[in-house]
C-alpha cells in the first residue's frame, strides 16, 4: 500500500522525517502528495525533503517554533502549494524555495519575523497567488518580483515596515488583486502601476502615509474596485480616475481631499460611492448627479448647508447616507424623485432644521435615521413603506406629523426626545413590535392612555414599549389581550400613586374611560414595580455597506 496523505497535525514531536529516517522508509513515501505539519509547535526544522519527490501540497501553518526550512525544499519540483501561515520564529526562507518551478500559491500570513525574501523570488515563474499578511518586519519585495508573469493576487496587508513597491510590478500582466491595506509606511505607489492592464481590484487603505496616486492609474482598465479608505495624508484624488471605465466601486472613507475630480461623473458603471468623514470635503461637482448606475452614495458633507438638486437625478439610488454633515441645514426638494431608494440616513446632522415635505414621496422607503439631528423640530408625513425610525436624540422634537399611514412600521426608536410631547396617530399602528421612547420625560397623560387602549392582538409577543423620566425608577404595565399576547408598558413612578395598601392608580385625566374599557373584557392590566432600569446601545438598523464583495 502506497502512502499519499499524511497528517500529523498538533504534534508534540520536535523533529519528522529526517534524513536518518526517511531512508529508512523511503519507499514508503515516494509517492507521497500531501504532508500536512500544522500546529505542530515544537517543530524546529522541516523534514528532509528530498526523498519526497512527489510532494505537491506542504501545510506548515501554526508552526510557531518553527525557524529553518531545510534547503532540501528545493527538491520539491511538483509542489504546488506551500502554506507555513504563522511560524512566528522563522526569520527567512532559504534561497533553494526560488527553485520550486511548479510552486503556485505561497502563503506565509502572520510570519512576523521575516523582514527579507530571496532576490531570487522572482524565479517562481508558475507562482500565481503571494500572501503576505501581517509580516510586520517585512522591509522591501525583491526587484525579481517582476518576472512572476503567472501572478494573478498579490496580497501584502498589514506589512508596517514596508516602504516601497518595486518598479518592476508593473510587468505582471496577469494580476487582478493587488491590496497593500495597512501597509502605514508605504510613502508612494510606483508609476508603473498603470501596467497592470488585468488589475481588477486595488486596495489601499489605512496607507497613511500616501500623498497622491500617480496618474497612471487612469490606465487600468479592467479596475472595477478601488478602496482608499482612511488614507489622511492623500489630499487629492487624480483627474484620471475618470478613465476607469470599469469602475464599480470608489471608496474613500477619512481621507482628507477637499474636492472631488469632475471627472468622477464619467464612471457610467459606478454603483458604490462613499467618501464618508471626509471632513474637509468642500467641492461635490454636479456631474455625481451623472451617475446613472449608483446604488449607494454615503457622503459627509463637509462645509455646505444644502444638499444640492442634482441628487434627484441619480434614480437608481437604494442607499443614500449622508451621516456626521455637520453643517447641513436642509435637503433638497428633488430628493422625493428618489423613488427606488430604500434607506435614508442623516444621523449626526446636527444643523438639520427640517425635512422636505417631498419625503413622503419615496415610494420604497424602509429606513430613515435622523438619529442626533439636535435641530430637527418637526418631521413631515412620511412614506407609508416606512418599516423602521430612528430619531434618538433629536432635542428639538416635540411633535411628530400623524404616523397613522404608517401601516408596516415595526420599529420607531425616540429616545432622548426630550421635548417630545405627542405622536398623533401611535395607537394605530398596528404593525408595531419595538417602541423606545426613554428619556422622552414630557410625553402627554393622553398619548399614554392611547397606548394602553390600543389593540395589540396582531402581535406574536406583543409591543415592547419603554418610557422613562428622571427620578429613574419605572414602573411597569403589562397589558394582555383577549388572545393572551402581552404588551409592556414602562414608565417613571411620577406618573403613579398608591394607597396604604400599595396599589397603584394611573394618573390620567381619562383614567374613568381606561377603566370602563378594562371592563369590557378587552384587557386585563397589572401593574409590577421595577427597579432603575439600565441604557442600553440600541442595535444599527443600517445594512452591511463595507461587503468586501460588493
Amino acid at each position: 500500500m502506497e502512502l499519499v496523505v499524511l497528517k500529523l497535525c498538533h504534534g508534540d514531536f520536535r523533529q519528522v522525517l529526517t534524513k536518518h529516517n526517511l531512508q529508512i522508509v523511503n519507499k514508503k513515501l515516494d509517492r507521497l502528495k500531501v504532508l500536512d505539519l500544522s500546529y505542530c509547535l515544537y517543530i524546529i526544522t522541516t523534514p528532509y525533503f528530498a526523498s519526497l519527490p512527489n510532494l505537491v501540497k506542504l501545510v506548515l501553518d501554526g508552526c510557531d517554533s518553527l525557524f529553518e526550512v531545510d534547503r532540501s525544499i528545493g527538491d520539491l519540483k511538483e509542489l504546488v502549494t506551500l502554506s507555513m501561515n504563522g511560524c512566528g520564529s522563522l526569520t527567512e526562507l532559504p534561497d533553494s524555495i526560488c527553485k520550486l518551478s511548479s510552486l503556485e500559491n505561497l502563503s506565509l500570513d502572520h510570519c512576523r519575523n521575516i523582514s527579507t525574501l530571496p532576490k531570487l523570488l522572482g524565479n517562481l515563474m508558475s507562482l500565481r497567488k503571494l500572501s503576505l499578511v501581517w509580516c510586520t518586519l517585512l522591509k522591501e519585495l525583491p526587484e525579481s518580483i517582476g518576472k512572476m508573469t503567472s501572478l494573478e493576487e498579490l496580497i501584502l496587508e498589514d506589512s508596517w515596515m514596508l516602504k516601497k513597491i518595486p518598479d518592476s510590478i508593473g510587468t505582471l500582466n496577469k494580476l487582478q488583486h493587488l491590496s497593500l491595506q495597512s501597509c502605514t509606511s508605504l510613502e508612494e505607489v510606483p508609476d508603473s502601476i498603470g501596467g497592470l492592464v488585468s488589475l481588477e481590484i486595488l486596495i489601499l487603505d489605512y496607507c497613511t502615509k500616501i500623498k497622491v496616486l500617480p496618474s497612471s492609474i487612469g490606465n487600468l482598465m479592467n479596475l472595477y474596485k478601488l478602496s482608499l479608505n482612511y488614507c489622511p495624508s492623500l489630499e487629492e484624488l487624480s483627474c484620471s480616475v475618470g478613465k476607469l471605465e470599469s469602475l464599480e466601486v470608489l471608496l474613500l472613507d477619512g481621507c482628507q481631499i477637499r474636492k472631488v475630480p469632475y471627472s468622477v461623473g464619467s464612471l457610467k458603471k459606478l454603483y458604490r460611492l462613499s467618501l464618508a468623514h471626509c471632513q474637509p470635503l468642500e467641492e461635490v461637482p454636479d456631474s455625481i448627479g451623472e451617475l446613472e448606475s449608483l446604488e449607494e452614495l454615503i457622503l459627509t458633507f463637509g462645509k455646505n448647508d444644502a444638499v444640492p438638486d442634482w441628487i434627484g437625478n441619480m434614480r437608481a439610488l437604494d442607499i443614500l447616507i449622508l451621516d456626521g454633515s455637520a453643517s447641513l441645514r436642509r435637503l433638497s426638494d428633488s430628493i422625493g424623485e428618489l423613488t427606488n431608494l430604500r434607506l435614508l440616513s442623516l444621523e449626526e446632522s446636527r444643523s438639520l432644521e427640517q425635512l422636505p415635505s417631498s419625503i413622503g414621496s419615496l415610494c420604497r422607503l424602509e429606513q430613515l435615521i435622523l438619529n442626533g439631528c439636535q435641530k430637527l423640530q418637526s418631521n413631515p408625513l412620511l412614506p407609508s413603506t416606512l418599516v423602521a425610525l430612528e430619531a434618538n436624540g433629536c432635542a428639538a422634537l416635540e411633535t411628530m406629523c400623524d404616523v397613522s399611514d404608517l401601516l408596516v412600521l415595526k420599529e420607531l426608536h425616540l429616545d432622548e426626545c426630550t421635548r417630545l410631547v405627542e405622536i398623533a396617530g401611535l395607537e394605530n399602528l398596528k404593525s408595531l413590535s419595538v417602541l423606545r421612547l426613554w428619556g422622552c420625560k414630557h410625553l402627554s397623560n393622553h398619548l399614554m392612555v392611547r397606548l394602553c387602549m390600543a389593540r395589540y392582538e396582531h402581535l406574536e409577543k406583543g409591543l415592547s414599549v419603554s418610557i422613562d423620566g428622571n427620578s429613574g425608577t419605572t414602573m411597569q404595565i403589562e397589558v394582555m389581550s383577549s388572545s393572551g399576547t402581552v404588551c409592556k408598558i414602562e414608565w417613571d413612578e411620577e406618573y403613579l400613586s398608591h394607597d396604604e395598601n400599595g396599589t397603584y392608580t394611573i394618573l390620567f385625566e381619562m383614567e374613568d374611560e381606561i377603566q370602563t374599557h378594562l371592563e369590557g373584557g378587552h384587557r386585563m392590566v397589572k401593574l409590577l414595580r421595577s427597579g432603575p432600569r439600565p441604557r442600553r446601545a440600541l442595535p444599527s438598523l443600517r445594512p452591511c455597506i463595507n461587503d468586501p464583495n460588493r
